[in-house]
């Protein structure tokens, strides 16, 4: 084998080489390494197609792929599949690509509906955070002006009454009662988000519970007009 090295001063390098014992010494043990189950490789004689090496017995004809060896153009490459020819193997492929792209694509149907559904559920906490922000100032609101109603009426000493007095200062410590369970109810949220709130249920008497409304709210139902 002659090497031409095309440099300023062209050199030529004649190699002699033992191409049986190159092929037995160097290109088997690195077959050997590639070849896998389904493949059948083999190593040919150009003129004979006698085989000089094998990892499963078949012969030159039977070989689904031949090419010539690098630097070693008296051999031949050849590459059977063992079991399936590459029709076979390719149609085995079309087919498990058929039945994998429609799972493929309903796993991304899937993935993209749970990710919606998340993004739903956050809106929705979200809006029921922004609710519930909005309510509780609304009732923060209400026993504060409640409070500050009757207290204006006591401080004036608008009300001569005893007994409207004892009513009244009993509205002001009712609705301070109102007041602190609705903080607690506020610092209690944050427990039920995480599942650490403990509800303890209990009877109770509707028609009291109404009285005890109306009785908070009479006189500012009385100043804005209302009759119940």
């Amino acid at each position: 084998m002659a090497l031409v090295f095309l440099t300023r001063e062209p050199q030529v390098v004649v190699l002699l080489a033992d191409f049986p014992a190159f092929v037995e010494d160097i290109i088997v043990p690195k077959l050997e390494e590639v070849a896998s189950d389904p493949l059948a490789i083999g190593v040919f004689t150009s003129d004979t197609h006698n085989a000089v090496y094998q990892n499963d017995n078949f012969s030159f004809e039977e070989a689904h792929l031949s090419k010539k060896l690098w630097l070693t153009p008296e051999y031949l490459l050849a590459i059977r599949m063992k079991e399936k020819s590459l029709e076979d193997l390719a149609q085995e492929r079309f087919t498990n690509t058929l039945i994998l792209v429609p799972i493929f694509v309903l796993i991304l149907v899937l993935g993209a509906w749970i990710i919606f559904k998340n993004i739903r559920n956050e809106i929705r906490l979200a809006q029921m955070k922004s609710d519930f922000v909005s309510n509780v100032s609304h009732e923060l609101r209400t026993p504060l002006a409640l409070m500050r109603i009757y207290t204006e009426i006591l401080e004036q000493n608008r009300i001569q009454d005893e007994d409207k007095k004892k009513k009244y200062f009993s509205i002001i410590n009712s609705e301070n009662e109102r007041l602190t369970r609705l903080i607690n109810n506020i610092l209690n949220f944050s427990r039920m988000e995480s599942g650490k709130k403990v509800y303890n249920f209990e009877m109770l008497s509707l028609n009291n519970l109404v009285r005890n409304t109306l009785t908070i709210y009479e006189y500012h139902l009385q100043n804005k007009g209302f009759e119940l």
